[in-house]
């Protein structure tokens, strides 16, 4: 038989371990549950983001593609996000999130555009601010074209897009603008009659080759902004697009034309630019030369756009 004495210490052993126990499990649960939580609200706080970024992106969109006259401007209305991934403009019982966006002109310059999005009452903002930038460049007379919209570079980030580029056209003159050019992922190759840099170029680590007849840089290059001494500018003379000399003996050759630093040069076939300083090595056109193509200049808007 077990002495009384020890029955209770057992006893007492017993209850102990059944209080640590059960202080353990409750801990379990609420780690569990707080980590079920917080795993949940990480969920929404996902959804709530890319909604609202969904809604600046849409926004955006519609803004760019408006007349400068008719921009959008104030609330727009709230767009449900229903559980078949479809956005509707009326709330159901089957809505999973929505945003809302507001258009505000705090100046005459600046648009911001605030996206709100809310799911479960997490909610997320996102932020574009749109800066107009008004640039005085060189008027080249005929059709133009983006850059952009030729897919010669990404007009968020400026990086430009590897490969051989060509407009399919005559007497187009191609806008390269803003935010700059960045030339960091492979050899870029680019054609048009005349190509109109209205941004500066940044040539980190890839030759860019430019075909054209007329080449007008509004702003400065940097061949060598990575410091490896490696990015360089490749002129080749576009044949349709280039001129004779009224003094070249040789009437099939045919030259290009150059703007930099508000000079005219020409330009012969598989020239190099290392630094700006080469331009001054070219060969200048006098006012007083029948292909001295003028700088008359025109404005063109451009936009600088900010996310956050």
């Amino acid at each position: 038989m077990i002495p009384k004495k020890n029955k209770g210490s057992a006893l007492i052993v017993v209850i102990m371990v059944m209080a640590v126990m059960t202080i353990l499990g409750a801990t379990i649960l609420n780690i569990s549950l707080s980590q079920t939580k917080q795993a949940s609200y990480e969920d929404k706080r996902i959804q709530a983001h890319y909604l609202a970024r969904s809604g600046a992106e849409a926004t955006l969109s519609a803004w760019k593609n408006a007349t400068s006259n008719n921009k959008p401007n104030g609330s727009c209305s709230t767009i449900y996000l229903n559980n078949l991934n479809q956005f509707v403009n009326v709330e159901s019982s089957n809505m999973i999130g929505k945003f809302d966006v507001i258009i505000t002109k705090p100046d005459g310059v600046t648009t911001i555009i605030t996206s709100v999005g809310n799911v479960g009452n997490v909610i997320q903002t996102t932020t574009v601010t749109i800066t107009t930038v008004i640039t005085e460049i060189t008027y080249t007379p005929g059709p133009t074209v983006s850059g952009d919209s030729l897919k010669w570079y990404d007009s968020k980030s400026g990086q430009a897009s590897v490969g051989n580029h060509t407009t399919g056209d005559r007497g187009v003159t191609v806008l390269v603008s803003n935010p700059g050019l960045k030339l960091v992922h492979g050899l870029v190759d680019y054609q048009a009659d005349t190509i109109n840099f209205t941004t500066d170029i940044w040539n980190f680590k890839y030759p860019l080759t430019l075909n054209a007849g007329m080449v007008i840089f509004n702003t400065t290059i940097d061949t060598n902004r990575n410091g490896s001494n490696d990015g360089r500018l490749i002129l080749q003379v576009l044949p349709s697009a280039g001129v004779t000399r009224a003094d070249q003996i040789d009437k099939t050759v045919k030259w290009g034309r150059i703007e930099y630093n508000s000079q005219w040069y020409y330009f012969q076939n598989n020239t190099t630019i290392l630094t700006d300083n080469a331009f001054n090595s070219l060969e200048k056109i006098p006012i007083t030369d029948p292909n001295f193509p003028g700088s008359s200049k025109q404005q063109i808007s451009s936009y600088s756009i900010k996310w956050s």
